[in-house]
């Protein structure tokens, strides 16, 4: 996040993206003056004043953004006492690292040398051929999001109106997720929470953030209509293992990130949040060794049964929850 809002933000900004080894993003700009306020630099917001950083950070994290490093456009002096110990508190307590931009340069040139573009987790081969079935499931996936797209456009209706009502704009909520390779995404869902602070900037409790309708609209899977947004694009799968955040990935997540992740999956019929993180990599796995339509026919009605009653499909016991179930109970069905 960089604090003031001129030209040596707006050449930073720019460098970083022409540099496309430097792993990092400016995500918000805060300046103290009011003239500048939800104005552009070089495509990057400014949110709100420099004081706001601490609000502004702990609202970045609801979407899956980790703020760790805040840059300061023009040097130390260029700040009044009051507004940088200020920043240097909220760096302590956040465990953000604070520098000024005029000393940064030579330190972050030397830094993009051994700097890589993925995660050192993330550089490995694949342990298995995925199967031939991942070439045609692309052209699948886009057909039939644009088909449910139409089918269910009154339902994007009447789920926005009831979002507007509830929760008030915007409607759809974004976070960021690791897709097929690694690579960053931004997934959609229609918001069920209100926001962590009023129009005053105090923080609502959290029994006053999820209402009635936002709690419907989760237990019905509804809020991830906008998912087929990600789908047309290329982003996301219709079935495929649920995309996580970077810091809920597991210790090895290789296998999982080779395909792209789903609205549904394998593990989400299974059980879903009743099995452990565990057994839905071991169902994650099975299902990416193991696709094929039929299997996605079956996973794709198994959701369909889950948003119209409510019930989730039979999940396997935990003991049990390995590759090999999902086979048996796949052969079993048929």
């Amino acid at each position: 996040m960089v604090i003031g809002s001129n030209y040596l933000s707006s050449a930073f900004i720019k460098w970083l993206e022409t540099n496309e080894i430097e792993p990092k993003q400016v995500m918000a700009i805060l300046d103290e003056r009011k003239e500048v306020m939800e104005r552009k630099v070089s495509g990057v917001q400014v949110l709100g004043n420099t004081l706001q950083l601490k609000q502004t950070v702990e609202e970045f994290s609801v979407h899956g953004v980790k703020v760790d490093e805040v840059i300061v456009s023009n040097g130390e002096n260029q700040l009044t006492k009051p507004v940088l110990a200020e920043l240097q508190r909220i760096c302590r307590q956040k465990e953000i690292e604070l520098t000024f931009l005029p000393q940064l340069f030579h330190s972050t040139f030397r830094q993009v040398a051994d700097s890589s573009n993925e995660p050192a987790g993330l550089q490995q081969a694949p342990t298995f051929p995925i199967s031939s079935y991942y070439e045609v499931k692309r052209v699948l996936d886009f057909v039939f999001a644009l088909l449910f797209t139409a089918l269910l456009s009154p339902v994007f209706i009447c789920v926005s109106a009831l979002v507007a009502l509830d929760v008030g704009t915007p409607l759809v909520f974004w976070q960021r997720r690791l897709g097929q390779g690694g690579r960053g995404f931004q997934i959609y869902k229609f918001r069920t929470i209100q926001s962590p602070f009023d129009r005053l900037g105090e923080s609502l409790p959290e029994r006053r953030r999820l209402s009635a309708i936002g709690h419907l609209l989760r237990n019905t899977g509804l809020d991830e209509l906008p998912q087929l947004l990600n789908v047309l694009v290329g982003e996301m799968s219709l079935v495929g293992p649920r995309p996580l955040m970077p810091e809920d990935q597991p210790a090895n997540p290789t296998i999982r990130l080779m395909v792209r992740p789903g609205i549904t999956g394998w593990a989400q019929v299974n059980g879903g949040k009743q099995i452990t993180n565990e057994e839905k990599g071991d169902l994650d796995e099975w299902y990416i060794r193991n696709a094929s339509p039929w299997l996605d026919l079956r996973i794709l009605l198994l959701t369909c049964r889950y948003v119209l009653v409510g019930d989730r499909a039979g999940a396997p016991p935990s003991a049990n929850a390995k590759l090999g179930v999902g086979e048996k109970t796949l052969n079993d069905a048929a």
